[in-house]
């Protein structure tokens, strides 16, 4: 009995798994991708340069434009 309830607890556990799997992600607006955009060449512009900077420097500079990329996308419109 314990081993065909957990059998279909299993079954239904997997279908589940499969069937939020192949449900659509939902799309992104225009001008959210349009801002995450700008947002990611943002980021990769503050950090063109950061090999030829020291240790200290690099993880400084790295670390503000990840946070300003943060920000940044936490202000892109969401629809």
């Amino acid at each position: 009995m314990t081993r065909s309830l957990m059998r279909a607890f299993l079954f239904v556990l997997v279908l589940f798994s499969f069937a939020t799997a192949t449900l659509p992600a939902p799309a992104e607006s225009p001008e959210r991708r349009a801002a995450l955009k700008l947002c990611k060449q943002k980021y990769r512009e503050a950090t063109k340069g950061k090999k030829y900077l020291k240790s200290s420097d690099r993880k400084a500079r790295v670390a503000a434009a990840r946070e300003e990329r943060r920000k940044c996308e936490e202000l892109a419109p969401r629809h």
